[in-house]
């Protein structure tokens, strides 16, 4: 396979990623719950990890088995879109049973834009799985949900001091 390192390193930053959130969702809260607005940026890290590990294997595995290279990236997309469409459908509902207030607090720009990097990443992925593009768009998507996690990561990082 073309891409199976870079499959395989962005996998290992979504590793480090849930790591990450790991040890702050250790230390981060007194009594052991978090803010509403914290609570969904963990939720984007933890659910854009997640898929990113996912996503990026699966391609490994099925080319393992030796398909076809050119269905790879369908396959993969298959078996991505309803984990990464629940895990985004989640994140929305989370959301909206924030008070105006908890909106608020999270800032529209630091919630909108790691969801629409998710929910671009899982057009991406439709695409694919409906015979669409090719390998490349794929990684795309995995990019787009990394960067949704990197960013609800230095946001949750920040929002102390910002």
């Amino acid at each position: 396979m073309d891409h199976e390192n870079l499959l395989i390193g962005i996998s290992q930053l979504g590793a480090v990623f849930a790591g990450f959130l790991a040890i702050v969702l250790v230390y981060a809260g007194k009594d052991g719950r978090m803010s509403p607005p914290r609570g969904l940026r963990a939720r984007a890290i933890l659910h854009s990890s997640f898929l990113v590990i996912f996503g990026a294997l699966l391609p490994l595995v099925f080319d393992a088995l030796h398909q076809d290279v050119s269905r790879v990236w369908q396959w993969s997309a298959i078996a991505v879109l309803p984990i990464g469409s629940l895990m985004v459908a989640e994140g929305v509902r989370h959301h909206l049973k924030m008070s105006a207030g908890d909106r608020q607090q999270a800032g529209w720009l630091q919630t909108m834009v790691p969801w629409s990097f998710s929910g671009l990443g899982m057009a991406l992925i439709l695409g694919l799985a409906l015979g669409y593009g090719a390998g490349g768009l794929y990684i795309l998507a995995l990019v787009l949900a990394l960067a949704s996690a990197t960013i609800s990561f230095m946001t949750m990082a920040l929002e102390d001091w910002i």
